[in-house]
């Protein structure tokens, strides 16, 4: 199965910059997209290590779009009463 996605919108914040026990940045933001004529649709991005580091850096609040490809975590729980799954 493949396991990718490539996401488009526009930023939502500037990024949240933190840092892991081991030093490394992690950088979090929010990617609005137009989830039909009259919803928002939001998603919560979070990169690691150099991809953090260019993040933090060029990253920020305007109107600003961008897209991305990457891959889904399979960091999910099952949905009540369903075979499918929910992922964050």
């Amino acid at each position: 199965m493949l396991n990718s996605v490539v996401l488009a919108g526009n930023l939502g914040n500037d990024p949240d910059i933190h840092f892991n026990s081991e030093g490394e940045p992690i950088a979090s933001f929010n990617l609005a997209f137009r989830a039909s004529k009259q919803k928002t649709g939001w998603i919560r991005v979070t990169v690691f290590s150099k991809l953090a580091e260019i993040v933090e850096k060029h990253l920020h609040k305007a109107p600003r779009s961008l897209s991305l490809e990457s891959s889904i975590i399979p960091n999910g729980r099952p949905m009540k009463g369903s075979n499918a799954v929910q992922y964050r």
